[in-house]
């Protein structure tokens, strides 16, 4: 009796997967972009499948998201390509100004903590908030942290020039901040000056303390934090906040959980970007990475056991995905044709090219 009770779950069980299709392995190394577009007064998001090892890339047929410009939105916080939450400045979201096609969504009004002349850096959200950084210019290296919610606004003070980015573990705020010897903000930098980072730790009581990360301090003639092209593009994934120095042909992880944070320079994923550079250079028929690059750093996306890099800036576009084990996955390289078209072209681990699709060019690639 029991063994036929066991065949009949087994067949339940394989007529089910069946009918709902099952999550293999293979699953599992896909990765979804999102296709932002902007035109006549509206936004909207396209999903597209990428498989860094095979090359592929599936596009959907209409927007999974359409708004228009007068939603007012702060920011869009993504959670995986089918739930999302937007943030907006309007006292009384219209859900009708959206369309939708397969993507939850949840509207989050910030006319009661927002005040409606502050325009926010946003740094960082979650699905309750969205942070901001500012300058204290009532201070000198002061800096506050704005904390945004539907229902209050937090502020904390902190001690630095610029914040990078901050980032949520739990009930606990982190911050990544470039700090100075000199005591206000310089645009220019100067010899006697030292850079260095600090992690800030905000906790549920808004307690804030400040540490440096070892490793990280550095001349100014060396530093690498503000430049030519502004603050650095950080990132916070997981448990650590991630950028790159392009000019140092660097890239870095800085992990929050540590008992003493230290800057940690990740030369196998840098290795491995440059070869992704150097591919995108000669697409792009330029002679190498100094020929065509401005000091642009790449913005670091996380999702699932991949980091995904993406560069963008006036001459060219690449998207690399790593694993777990730091190694290179796949690359894409958007080749720009002429109008509005642009060819994804995707390479493997080896670069060597798999596959070009002719896509619509968006403003932005993102990940969720």
């Amino acid at each position: 009796m029991a063994k036929r009770l066991l065949g009949i779950i087994l067949c339940v069980f394989m007529f089910t997967m069946a009918l709902t299709g099952c999550t293999s392995v293979a699953d599992s190394t896909v990765i979804p972009l999102l296709l932002k577009y902007s035109s006549d007064g509206q936004v909207s998001y396209v999903k597209a499948l990428w498989s860094p090892e095979r090359g592929t890339i599936k596009t959907s047929s209409t927007p999974i998201l359409s708004y228009s410009d007068s939603l007012d939105v702060i920011a869009v916080h993504w959670q995986g390509v089918d739930k999302a939450v937007i943030f907006t400045r309007n006292a009384v979201p219209d859900t009708q100004e959206l369309q939708t096609n397969g993507v939850k969504i949840n509207m989050v009004s910030l006319a009661s903590s927002l005040p409606y002349y502050y325009e926010p850096r946003v740094v960082y959200t979650t699905d309750e908030a969205v942070f901001s950084a500012a300058g204290d210019y009532g201070a000198k290296n002061t800096l506050k942290i704005f904390q945004f919610t539907a229902s209050e606004t937090k502020e904390f003070d902190v001690e630095g020039l610029y914040v990078l980015s901050t980032g949520v573990v739990d009930d606990t705020v982190y911050a990544l901040v470039v700090e100075s010897s000199n005591q206000g903000f310089v645009s220019e930098p100067q010899s006697n000056i030292t850079y260095w980072l600090s992690l800030v730790t905000i906790d549920n009581t808004g307690t804030v303390k400040q540490q440096l990360v070892v490793n990280s301090e550095m001349d100014a003639q060396h530093q690498m934090y503000l430049g030519e092209a502004g603050y650095v593009p950080t990132s916070f994934i997981h448990d650590s906040f991630y950028f790159e120095a392009p000019c140092y042909g660097a890239f870095y992880r800085v992990q929050v959980t540590a008992t003493t944070p230290v800057l940690k320079s990740m030369t196998t994923i840098q290795d491995d970007l440059n070869k992704v550079l150097s591919t995108t250079c000669t697409v792009n028929q330029s002679y190498s990475i100094e020929g065509c690059r401005f000091y642009v750093p790449a913005k670091v996306y996380g999702y699932g056991n991949y980091l995904a890099i993406i560069v963008e800036d006036s001459f060219y576009h690449a998207i690399a995905a790593f694993n777990d084990k730091q190694q290179l996955a796949g690359f894409i390289v958007r080749d720009p044709l002429k109008g509005e078209k642009t060819n994804f072209i995707t390479f493997d681990a080896s670069a060597t090219k798999l596959n070009t699709f002719e896509l619509t060019s968006p403003v932005q690639v993102i990940i969720p």
